[in-house]
């Protein structure tokens, strides 16, 4: 949901699978095909490690229905992860919202969805 006050929910999924502090997987889509049983959402795991001085975050995504879903996550996870970075460091989010980021792409590439 997103945090402007609009209760919007861009996406929606399940947790599936915790594995304190080194794992975490949860299905992921649009809310209204969440629940339909001809629809085989997305499957994302946050792989964390150490690395050397630092901690490794491995993200990926599975079970992408096309290429235009590929697009969408190329462009999502690069605003998302460093927004989830911040608010980790400092409680608080970035300043620009992460729906707004690549909104003109997204609204493109609905219109030619219709």
């Amino acid at each position: 949901m997103r945090v402007d006050g609009s209760a919007v929910s861009d996406a929606a999924g399940r947790l599936l699978e915790v594995e304190a502090p080194h794992r975490l997987t949860f299905n992921f889509d649009e809310p209204a095909r969440l629940d339909d049983p001809t629809s085989e959402p997305s499957l994302v795991r946050f792989q964390i490690e150490p690395y050397h001085d630092i901690v490794k975050l491995t993200v990926t995504q599975a079970r992408l229905r096309s290429i235009e879903e590929l697009d969408a996550i190329r462009e999502g996870w690069p605003t998302v992860l460093p927004n989830f970075k911040t608010l980790l460091e400092t409680g608080e989010v970035v300043p620009q919202a992460p729906w707004e980021f690549h909104a003109e792409q997204r609204a493109a590439r609905m219109a030619r969805n219709v």
